[in-house]
């Protein structure tokens, strides 16, 4: 990640979404694009009565499960999910809940930018989830 990084094609995080739907492993209810400020792309889903999203990374090829809350999003897993779009898109990386919940470390903010070492310590989130997939990353 660097200054001014343009987010990667909308296009593809929807063509996947809408390819799980065609294996009859979800129905999509929603898919929203990239909003300034967050830093992700997000789709609703529906499978067996239970509603879910998938959020992607609008900077990095990373991908992750969840519920929104409103104290902020719960990550969960979804083998099934996960194994379909490791056969289909192997450079996309699905993410585990106990990565996403990981404290963030100086190890981890060493890997950005100055600019993003310097935008990470006024916005401070507390874990690699809230980092990947922030409401607020400017």
């Amino acid at each position: 990640m660097g200054y001014n990084v343009k987010p990667t094609e909308f296009k593809q995080f929807a063509e996947l979404c809408y390819m799980l739907e065609r294996y009859g492993k979800v129905q999509v209810k929603d898919i929203q694009g990239f909003e300034y400020p967050k830093n992700y792309y997000s789709a609703t889903f529906e499978s067996a009565g239970q509603r879910f999203k998938l959020f992607m990374n609008c900077y990095c090829p990373c991908l992750a499960f969840g519920v929104a809350r409103e104290e902020g999003i719960s990550f969960i897993q979804n083998a099934a999910l996960k194994s379909l779009i490791d056969s289909y898109y192997p450079l996309i990386y699905v993410m585990h809940p106990s990565e996403l919940s990981m404290d963030i470390r100086q190890s981890h903010i060493a890997q950005f930018s100055s600019y993003g070492r310097a935008a990470m310590r006024s916005w401070l989130p507390l874990t690699i989830g809230e980092a990947m997939f922030s409401w607020f990353f400017d």
